[in-house]
């Protein structure tokens, strides 16, 4: 690897409260920042947060972070703030801060996240592979079900050192029972291809969390047409739900939004959105040059140029390490 280039120090100018005060289009906005702090504070404290927990930064070479939430069946400010603090934990397990409060993945690539969302006695855990956020697949109570993907989730599962605890938020123990392989990569092309719905389709909304949820907690047979598809939508719902929100500001204000609201909608990402997620590598690399060497190319995202390192914390929740 690499040996880490030294980071430009940069001085306390007004970038950080330009940065805290932007205007979001979330009602009356607990920032990344904010949520971090809350998480931060409970792993300092020890307190319970509501509905959800904060993980270690950076996730150890083959380990198990592990991050929960209860899901309840109505949107409200409490699944809001429930969900960043998840997120918060996530990408505080996921890798650590980088500059003006955005953050970046660990070079580790053997580890993993689990993400264990419940609703009384339904449940799923989500995987997510660390150095990267990709969704690699869940578990349910009838097993693991992975990705189509080189990654190989079961075979990691099955050598990573086991973690053992009746608290099944903090505890893992895997069985290779049931499950399988999924009838599709974790890509989005596959993906999209499989649920017969673009990402510029798929609603944003708590009823589509909702469902998505109940399908992959009671998923048992993702082979047949109608689980395939149900089940890809699902998986498709919930890199956007994890996955882009932790790399992505304009992703985490929607997801935001509907957390805290039953009445917000949208029918699906916007064409700039999809341009965000098509170039996260991208973005990655301009925010880690333009950061250490402060002039750049500029960039372009879909409609949108950014001109330097000033445009990167508006843009980004999370880089990749590069």
């Amino acid at each position: 690897m690499e040996a880490e280039q030294p980071r430009r120090h940069r001085p306390a100018s007004t970038r950080e409260g330009e940065h805290h005060m932007r205007t979001c289009l979330v009602p009356s906005p607990l920032r990344r920042p904010v949520a971090l702090l809350l998480s931060l504070a409970a792993m300092v404290a020890g307190l319970v947060l509501p509905d959800a927990t904060a993980a270690r930064a950076d996730t150890g070479h083959r380990r198990v972070s592990f991050t929960y939430m209860n899901i309840t069946s109505y949107a409200g400010m409490e699944q809001r703030i429930a969900w960043r603090n998840l997120i918060a934990s996530i990408q505080n397990a996921a890798g650590h801060h980088f500059g003006e409060g955005v953050y970046e993945t660990q070079a580790e690539t053997e580890a993993l996240v689990s993400v264990r969302l419940y609703h009384q006695n339904t449940w799923v855990r989500l995987w997510i592979e660390p150095h990267n956020l990709y969704l690699r697949g869940y578990t349910n109570r009838y097993g693991t079900f992975m990705a189509d993907d080189a990654f190989h989730l079961r075979n990691r599962l099955a050598t990573y050192p086991q973690n053992p605890n009746p608290d099944q938020n903090v505890g893992f123990v895997y069985s290779g029972e049931g499950g399988g392989t999924l009838p599709f990569a974790s890509d989005y092309p596959d993906l999209e291809r499989v649920a017969q719905r673009t990402r510029q389709l798929m609603p944003l909304s708590y009823h589509a969390l909702w469902d998505s949820f109940n399908q992959l907690a009671q998923s048992q047979n993702p082979w047949t047409a109608d689980g395939r598809r149900a089940t890809a939508r699902s998986y498709l719902f919930f890199t956007q739900w994890i996955s882009e929100a932790a790399r992505l500001d304009d992703i985490y204000n929607d997801v935001a939004a509907f957390m805290g609201d039953p009445g917000w909608s949208r029918d699906g990402l916007s064409d700039q959105q999809v341009a965000w997620e098509q170039n996260w590598w991208n973005l990655s690399w301009f925010a880690r040059e333009s950061w250490l060497w402060g002039a750049v190319p500029p960039l372009h995202v879909g409609a949108i140029i950014l001109w330097g390192w000033f445009d990167v914390p508006r843009r980004a929740n999370m880089i990749k390490h590069i």
